[in-house]
């Protein structure tokens, strides 16, 4: 009862005390104003500028140490930041509130700062007591309270619409408060715009988050690893795909792998020149990076100048039971995916084509947008999946393929490669030849039978249980 009136009491303390602070503060600032004004005779923008400089450090300091009893110093220049942030924002707002006021409706230029001020102040009490100097954020019962940042979420389609849905599950399941936050309006408008509004998403959510979990390196990374860095919070990147690499592929139809790309370095444009510098700014600021396979670590790593001891590797979701197994007679073979560039498509249909005058019998069977239920039907009834892409990181689809009992063909450009080189057939996406070739070996009935029998012994497994833990164990060792 007595923690409970302590607790009262502090919680509306902290209001009069923040008021007090900010009174003194202000005080200060309009002292400076009226002196820098009326007695030495500078311009009255100038003066508020100087005036919001020396009231800003006064502010901070009673505010951190006396209001918020924060006596923290070692995230202090973290704080400072984070204030300044605030702070610079509220110049900005203050300038032009002041002009408005003063210059449009004709206001005594005192009597406008003191109302902007009281605005100001409203606004700020929110933003420190919860974001900067909340001491809340701290975990009960060894629980936490975890922000994922996605893209996608179901309904959307997709195989990071289903990562988030399972992590975000089993993170639950494991006794955590779990808030998923995906893209809404962001998905219609342009790049940048929907960046900025996704920031200012991602801090109306920050309230007592342990930390951040985002899972792309630019489209919800950029602006989540910014909000994390501006008020302190700690937040693990999932690097997923590349952004830079499919749209430069995607705007040049030069169909160059994934380390061919940052091989040869070509000629970017400007969206592709800011794509790399603000990805490589958030892959080195945040606390950690997640990458599904070690073939991705190796590359950014040296291309990104990532310091390897804050990189971990998390595998995909795998099942050991095979769902599938029954006989197919169809010669069927399955691609599903989005149709861009890098999928190479039109490689794949030319390799059929010749494929087929071989071997008449042979079908492929192109899948775009179907919801994950149906899919895996179309994977079970499929002779085996194909997916020829220039580069593919970790593909779901075939993870889906193996768990399914169904052979497959892939591109050797990808992190699977060493991990599923005994159970798969891999081709080379630029040879269409190779393409051509790999079809034919599978589409022979002894092949595929001994290719069947390797994928349906194959007993790999990695749980969502199991990625759920390893980011909890990447967190507690931050």
């Amino acid at each position: 009862m007595k923690d409970l009136l302590r607790h009262h009491v502090i919680k509306h303390k902290r209001p009069i005390k923040y008021l007090i602070a900010g009174g003194i503060a202000a005080l200060v600032d309009l002292s400076l104003l009226y002196f820098f004004t009326d007695i030495l005779g500078v311009w009255y923008l100038s003066s508020a500028c100087l005036a919001f400089v020396v009231a800003f450090f006064v502010s901070f300091f009673l505010q951190k140490f006396w209001t918020f009893r924060d006596s923290n110093k070692e995230q202090m220049y973290k704080q400072m930041g984070a204030y300044l942030a605030v702070a610079l924002t509220n110049f900005a707002l203050n300038a032009a509130l002041m002009y408005i006021f003063v210059d449009g409706f004709k206001i005594w230029y005192m009597l406008a700062q003191f109302v902007i001020s009281g605005l100001i102040a409203c606004q700020s009490y929110f933003v420190y007591n919860f974001f900067i100097f909340n001491r809340g954020s701290r975990s009960v019962n060894g629980k936490l309270k975890i922000l994922i940042a996605t893209g996608i979420y179901p309904p959307d389609i997709g195989g990071p619409s289903q990562y988030a849905k399972n992590l975000a599950e089993q993170l639950e399941d494991q006794g955590h408060q779990v808030e998923v936050l995906s893209y809404r309006l962001e998905k219609k408008l342009p790049i940048g715009i929907r960046h900025l509004l996704y920031f200012f998403r991602v801090i109306w959510n920050l309230n007592k988050v342990n930390f951040i979990i985002a899972l792309d390196t630019f489209s919800v990374g950029v602006p989540a690893v910014l909000a994390a860095i501006i008020f302190n919070k700690r937040i693990i990147i999932r690097t997923g795909g590349d952004f830079l690499w499919e749209s430069y592929v995607e705007r040049s139809g030069n169909l160059v792998t994934l380390k061919q790309f940052y091989d040869i370095k070509p000629v970017l444009n400007l969206k592709e020149k800011i794509v790399f510098i603000l990805s490589r700014y958030i892959l080195q600021k945040s606390a950690a990076v997640v990458f599904s396979t070690v073939w991705q670590k190796e590359i950014f790593e040296k291309y990104y100048g990532l310091n390897s001891r804050r990189n971990y590797i998390i595998a995909n979701y795998s099942a050991a039971e095979k769902s599938g197994g029954k006989t197919v007679r169809a010669k069927n073979f399955l691609w599903a995916g989005r149709p861009i560039k890098l999928k190479n498509l039109e490689r794949l249909k030319q390799a059929f084509s010749q494929a087929r005058t071989i071997r008449p019998e042979l079908s492929l069977n192109i899948i775009q947008g179907l919801p994950y239920e149906e899919l895996l039907k179309e994977i079970k009834r499929a002779y085996a999946v194909i997916l020829p892409s220039l580069s593919e990181i970790s593909p779901n689809f075939i993870l889906d393929a193996i768990s399914c009992g169904v052979p497959f063909i892939m591109t050797k450009e990808s992190g699977y490669y060493e991990m599923f080189e005994s159970i798969g057939v891999f081709m080379d996406p630029l040879d269409e030849e190779d393409i051509k070739k790999k079809i034919l070996f599978l589409a022979d009935d002894k092949n595929f039978l001994e290719y069947k029998n390797r994928v349906m012994n194959f007993s790999y497994r990695h749980t969502w249980s199991e990625i759920a833990g390893e980011f909890m164990n990447i967190y507690k060792n931050l």
